[in-house]
């Protein structure tokens, strides 16, 4: 997967890594959860995109302290540099040294967070709770971290508290929706992505929600609706944002007009503007052009998503039906074997 820049915001909205499978080969459902970095400071709430979630703006203040733990920092460093064991030294150290706080270990806990250290966090974030059980955002750090440890049930009924604790948080109605969403509960994850488009409106992220579980309930036009408001909203930002042209190009190629596939095309070939080195845009572009019988087109896009994303297995799918169709019988049965090869790999890779 290419990496696009982090962005930092700050103001209203939420994120999310989003949605493991959601669309079979669609672009949000390419993203596992362990991408996704809140950084939650005592100013508010930075969130750091990757390279199919734009980044969002959240809540200020969501989650303050008075002054934040003078370990904060040093602790910071060290996981960043990968000294596991000094940074468990010090933190233990310094809980030892004092009276026990609930924001004392969600400060820490989300320290951890912040570097993946999941179990650890975990660990942390339940002590804050433990302490002060009405406090939102550790059950939602909680909530993340039990995702991220292949702990399902817990973590959905953490993401579910938080939004019961802070029915005000976009952030929690989001994160609970979308624990739903991955867990192919598409249509009980919808009031939670309604309830969060109803407390910002302005969110590109929570109309890309929409789409992806209104899609996988059949309402493709609604869905339709939703990634196009997205699209707007990224655009009313003069974002370079690219991946909401992504959703929309993939659903209407779902499809077999012409005229869906000719704005599909559309859509790839503005992700491609975005992100020229977006391999799911021009894979997209070649799936867009296959079916506008555009077939040397199609042949140029696709070598370039298969170059620019070697493990996927298919662009070579579709290159062999464009070679079929150009008459070069060699290269559709090289890239037929290529897609079996992947496809076997892919599939025994954890």
């Amino acid at each position: 997967m290419n990496t696009d820049k982090h962005r930092s915001v700050h103001l209203c909205s939420s994120v999310v890594s989003f949605f493991c499978s959601l669309l079979g080969d669609a672009p949000l459902g390419q993203v596992p959860c362990s991408i996704i970095w809140l950084c939650i400071r005592v100013a508010g709430i930075t969130v750091l995109g990757s390279q199919h979630l734009c980044a969002l703006v959240l809540l200020p203040g969501l989650y303050a302290m008075a002054q934040p733990e003078p370990i904060t920092s040093q602790l910071a460093n060290l996981l960043t540099t990968g000294k596991l064991a000094e940074a468990d030294l010090i933190s233990k150290r310094y809980l030892s040294e004092r009276p026990a706080s609930s924001e004392t270990f969600l400060e820490i806990g989300r320290v951890y967070f912040e570097h993946n250290q999941w179990e650890r966090a975990a660990n942390l974030l339940r002590e804050s709770i433990k302490l002060k059980n009405q406090n939102d955002v550790a059950h939602l750090l909680l909530g993340l971290s039990l995702g991220e440890l292949k702990q399902a049930e817990e973590s959905e009924r953490e993401l579910l508290v938080a939004v019961q604790q802070n029915p005000r948080s976009e952030l929690n109605w989001y994160f609970a929706g979308w624990r739903l969403l991955q867990r192919s509960k598409y249509e009980a994850s919808l009031p939670y992505f309604y309830k969060a488009l109803e407390l910002n409106s302005k969110n590109p992220n929570t109309c890309r929600a929409l789409g992806s579980a209104l899609s996988r309930t059949g309402s493709y036009g609604l869905a339709e609706n939703y990634y196009k408001k997205a699209i707007e909203l990224v655009e009313q930002e003069g974002s370079q944002t690219f991946e909401p042209y992504l959703d929309l190009s993939y659903l209407l190629l779902l499809g077999n007009q012409q005229e869906s596939a000719g704005q599909a095309l559309d859509y790839a070939r503005k992700a491609v503007t975005l992100n020229p080195q977006s391999a799911d845009a021009h894979y997209l572009c070649g799936k867009a052009l296959l079916k506008l019988e555009r077939y040397p087109e199609a042949r140029n896009e696709l070598v370039s998503a298969a170059q620019l994303k070697p493990e996927d297995a298919r662009p070579h799918f579709l290159l062999a039906q464009v070679y079929d169709r150009l008459g070069e019988t060699q290269q559709a049965r090289a890239a037929r074997q290529t897609f079996a090869r992947l496809s076997k790999k892919n599939a025994t890779t954890p």
